[in-house]
């Protein structure tokens, strides 16, 4: 794949600095770069270090699948090289680069997974962390690997490792003194000033502010010189797609139109790109955007900014072990961020659709993710990598000993790690060994595994890989998507459902009158994402060669999805829950304090199974769960059981 075409680019910041850059990073193992968003770091510096001449090749890690992908193509075309030749890219479930690639952009967590089968991450001559200050679970995870790779390499007498830690803003000092009072290099950017007005009449809970956006879109739309494009911010896929949908109707109508793109992590590659491009004649450029848009990505020609001050997280309670995603406001810290992008290459203007009053309740920083994450994939990991005593490990800042006891409990209830002798250390099992092979988080990865002695792997790849893909059901109007809908609903739930939704899609592939063109349209008319269809079918693709390199039997259970549904529970039994009547709502197994509700989304919203397992909480109002099944108790009571002793 090439990028799309030939750049002609522009003169940035770090063009008058590149020298000092290379001599800073030639004089020492580990250099802190601040770099405002738009000096170039991100796409020169990678190029600035193929100029050391060292062996090995040189990784860019960043927080999102989307900026790895979208730089990768952005330096592909200034070296005129194929993307997958002299730079490439490596994300979950895909990869365009070999060994010979000079240059590889990659998400932080790709390349923590290389760490698992060489510590010593021996390929690469210079690892750079890209965006450092977003503090993701992965990079903070990341930057203690490097480190001992770093140390563990000099004293083994192997070729150095050059270290690069990078970010438009972050605190300096913390990465500094972790890596040993490494030196802070600053490269000033090009920033314009940026107006900022507050919605002062919306102090509140900010409830509506979906339709607040929309409206603020529309004015924004009619006052403004129509060679500004507007930039949104927004918590997800659906409220994109809702406020797209809506600005189409509203587009009709207008005498000057509007070019709407959305922008999120699960985009195909080929619809990110759209938002580099220039509207059509005479139109206006409209970005409806997550937070991926915040420092990852320079847009051009943005002059606008409109921000919702709201973004979407998961946040794990240790107590009750649960992860739950739910819209937060977001800190001072972002809405600075977010606003900045209105000043790139000119004045520009940040609408902020909260008031005054709310934005000083804001935090000023938002919480690193590993202080609010489950870390039991972490920890997995750490161990794959051969860490024994989790309590050792030294991170940038380190989790409460109840989130990390938490993870440990919970990896010890899926039976992936059991204490030394001494209960000093921690060793993996056979199962651990085999569920830190899988890219997903390890209840999942224990489903598959629980899937081979049911004879159900064939479907549990399949569930699972769909449950890694996007949201598979679209809101539809169509009398067809109904029919359909009703046709692959199951009364065993959400997951059968899925399954059978993924089969329909399989058999209308095979069809000799099969093409892009014909599943977009037969898509549309299921009400069915078919974007989600083809990841998760290239998701399936890849854990079904690991479970057949790591020796795992692939049978199919047929029609008797019972089996599938036990080993969903035997992975998921912290999700298991039993329905209250008195409560008219679900009580989790492990946790009877906490209540839950079946999400109207989901097919089993009408019906009153007595226990249910779930794959996602999501809080509005109430805590729902999200893509549910129904289980017999029996299938969870001695997990459930025994990790109770544990707690």
């Amino acid at each position: 794949m090439r990028a799309p075409c030939k750049l002609n680019r522009i003169a940035l910041p770090i063009d008058d600095v590149g020298e000092q850059v290379l001599e800073n990073i030639l004089d020492n193992d580990t250099c802190i770069i601040l770099g405002e968003t738009g000096c170039g770091k991100s796409t020169q510096i990678p190029q600035i270090c193929t100029r050391l001449q060292e062996p090995g090749q040189i990784a860019i890690t960043q927080p999102r699948r989307v900026a790895a992908m979208s730089l990768a193509m952005r330096v592909a075309d200034e070296m005129e090289s194929e993307v997958g030749d002299k730079v490439g890219y490596r994300v979950r479930f895909e990869a365009k680069c070999d060994d010979n690639s000079n240059i590889v952009y990659m998400t932080d967590g790709m390349l923590l997974r290389e760490a698992i089968n060489d510590g010593f991450l021996s390929k690469y001559s210079v690892i750079i962390v890209d965006e450092a200050h977003e503090r993701s679970l992965h990079t903070d995870v990341l930057l203690y690997t490097l480190r001992l790779a770093q140390k563990q390499r000099k004293q083994q007498d192997m070729n150095p490792l050059k270290i690069v830690i990078m970010s438009a803003t972050m605190n300096a000092d913390l990465f500094s003194q972790y890596f040993d009072n490494a030196p802070i290099y600053l490269i000033k950017g090009r920033t314009f000033p940026v107006e900022v007005f507050y919605a002062e009449a919306l102090d509140g809970d900010g409830s509506d502010y979906v339709y607040n956006v929309l409206v603020t879109i529309l004015q924004a739309h009619e006052r403004e010189p129509i060679t500004d494009d507007i930039l949104v911010f927004l918590t997800g896929r659906e409220e994109i797609e809702l406020t797209a949908a809506k600005l189409k109707d509203v587009n009709q109508k207008l005498a000057t139109k509007m070019a709407v793109y959305p922008l999120y992590a699960a985009l195909k590659t080929t619809q990110q790109q759209k938002v580099f491009e220039s509207a059509p004649e005479g139109e206006r450029k409209v970005i409806l955007a997550t937070n991926i848009a915040e420092t990852s990505l320079t847009i051009p020609g943005v002059r606008i900014v409109i921000d919702s001050g709201k973004v979407k997280q998961k946040t794990f309670t240790a107590g009750d072990g649960i992860d739950v995603l739910r819209v937060e406001r977001i800190s001072k810290a972002q809405a600075a961020q977010r606003a900045g992008r209105a000043g790139r290459e000119s004045s520009g203007k940040c609408y902020r659709v909260y008031s005054t009053k709310d934005f000083e309740r804001m935090k000023q920083s938002s919480v690193a993710e590993i202080l609010r994450s489950n870390l039991s994939a972490v920890i997995l990991e750490l161990i794959s990598m051969g860490l024994k005593n989790i309590k050792s490990i030294k991170l940038l800042e380190q989790p409460s000993a109840e989130m990390m006891e938490s993870a440990e409990r919970q990896l010890k209830g899926l039976g992936a790690i059991v204490d030394s002798k001494s209960g000093k250390k921690l060793h993996l099992t056979d199962d651990g060994k085999m569920m830190a092979k899988f890219p997903v988080e390890p209840p999942l990865s224990k489903v598959i595994l629980s899937s081979s002695p049911l004879e159900c792997t064939e479907e549990a790849l399949t569930v699972i890989a769909l449950l890694s893909s996007e949201e598979l059901f679209l809101q539809s109007d169509e009398d067809s998507a109904h029919v359909t809908r009703r046709m692959v609903s199951s009364t065993e739930g959400d997951h059968v459902t899925m399954l059978n939704a993924f089969n329909l899609f399989k058999a209308e592939k095979k069809k000799k009158t099969s093409n892009n063109k014909y599943l977009t349209e037969w898509a549309t008319q299921c009400g069915f994402n078919l974007r989600a269809l083809v990841h998760a079918a290239k998701i399936r693709k890849q854990l079904r060669e690991i479970a057949t390199k790591e020796g795992m039997v692939l049978k199919s259970c047929g029609v008797d999805r019972e089996r599938l549904r036990k080993s969903l529970a035997i992975g998921l039994f912290m999700n298991a829950c039993e329905y209250d009547n008195q409560k008219n709502a679900y009580r989790l197994l492990l946790s009877p304090s906490t209540l839950v509700r079946i999400h109207p989304s989901s097919v089993l919203t009408r019906s009153r199974p007595t226990h249910i397992v779930f794959s996602q909480l999501l809080r509005t109002t109430d805590l729902y769960a999200k893509d549910v099944s129904v289980i017999d108790k029996s299938w969870v009571e001695s997990s459930i059981s025994e990790f109770k002793k544990r707690k």
